[in-house]
Protein backbone atom coordinates (compact mmCIF):
# COMPACT_ATOMS: atom_id res chain seq x y z
CA UNK A 1 0.00 0.00 0.00
CA UNK A 2 1.69 3.22 -0.83
CA UNK A 3 2.42 5.83 1.98
CA UNK A 4 2.66 2.53 4.00
CA UNK A 5 6.43 3.77 5.29
CA UNK A 6 5.08 7.26 6.38
CA UNK A 7 2.50 5.26 8.73
CA UNK A 8 5.31 2.87 10.08
CA UNK A 9 8.22 5.22 10.48
CA UNK A 10 6.05 8.19 12.19
CA UNK A 11 6.71 8.39 15.95
CA UNK A 12 4.01 6.97 18.16
CA UNK A 13 1.83 9.44 18.71
CA UNK A 14 1.50 9.88 14.90
CA UNK A 15 0.94 6.41 14.13
CA UNK A 16 -2.60 5.76 12.08
CA UNK A 17 -5.13 3.50 13.85
CA UNK A 18 -6.42 0.21 12.57
CA UNK A 19 -9.83 2.52 12.59
CA UNK A 20 -7.88 5.20 10.29
CA UNK A 21 -6.25 2.74 8.00
CA UNK A 22 -9.33 0.72 6.79
CA UNK A 23 -10.97 4.53 6.01
CA UNK A 24 -8.07 5.62 4.55
CA UNK A 25 -7.74 2.38 2.26
CA UNK A 26 -11.50 2.82 1.68
CA UNK A 27 -11.09 6.46 0.56
CA UNK A 28 -7.90 6.23 -1.21
CA UNK A 29 -8.91 3.09 -3.05
CA UNK A 30 -12.18 2.56 -3.41
CA UNK A 31 -11.92 -0.95 -1.70
CA UNK A 32 -14.07 -2.68 1.88
CA UNK A 33 -11.42 -4.77 3.72
CA UNK A 34 -12.81 -6.28 6.78
CA UNK A 35 -11.44 -4.94 10.04
CA UNK A 36 -9.93 -7.62 11.53
CA UNK A 37 -7.70 -8.22 8.27
CA UNK A 38 -6.43 -5.21 8.64
CA UNK A 39 -5.89 -5.50 12.24
CA UNK A 40 -4.06 -8.74 11.94
CA UNK A 41 -1.94 -7.59 9.70
CA UNK A 42 -1.14 -4.33 11.50
CA UNK A 43 -0.28 -5.93 14.47
CA UNK A 44 2.25 -8.68 12.77
CA UNK A 45 3.63 -5.76 11.02
CA UNK A 46 4.33 -3.61 14.15
CA UNK A 47 6.08 -7.16 15.22
CA UNK A 48 8.10 -7.27 11.98
CA UNK A 49 9.34 -3.25 12.40
CA UNK A 50 10.07 -4.03 16.10
CA UNK A 51 12.30 -6.74 15.85
CA UNK A 52 13.74 -5.19 12.88
CA UNK A 53 14.81 -2.15 15.23
CA UNK A 54 16.20 -4.24 17.73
Amino acid sequence: MPGCRLIWGAPRKQRHTVRRIVARIEDEFGEAIPYPTVRDFVAARRKEIAAYRG
